[in-house]
């Protein structure tokens, strides 16, 4: 598995949001230990999101960017829960 650098960002987001700082450390040891790299992003993976907004009806800002990254790295599966990715093409959601 190998995450994009914006699931450490949604880390962050998270537990700042509920005030719950003391745990970010083990979010991001727990991740960590699951995953063998992580995945960034650059100008070639924004345009390819910004496509996809305009191909995938209702597709969110958040989940272009990440199919895009997915994309360019040649991975087709997701874990998640979030039903935004079952309508992109190529892109297989697992729960």
């Amino acid at each position: 598995m190998s995450p994009n650098v914006e699931v450490y960002q949604e880390i962050l987001h998270r537990y700042t949001s509920i005030r719950r700082l003391d745990a970010v450390n083990d979010a991001f040891e727990s991740l960590g230990s699951l995953v063998s790299a992580v995945l960034t992003y650059g100008m070639p993976e924004i345009h390819a999101a910004r496509a996809l907004v305009g191909l995938v009806d209702g597709i969110s800002a958040r989940d272009a960017l990440h199919a895009a990254v997915m994309r360019q790295a040649g991975i087709s599966q997701i874990l998640s829960y979030d039903q935004g990715f079952d309508a992109i093409p190529g892109i297989e959601r697992l729960e």
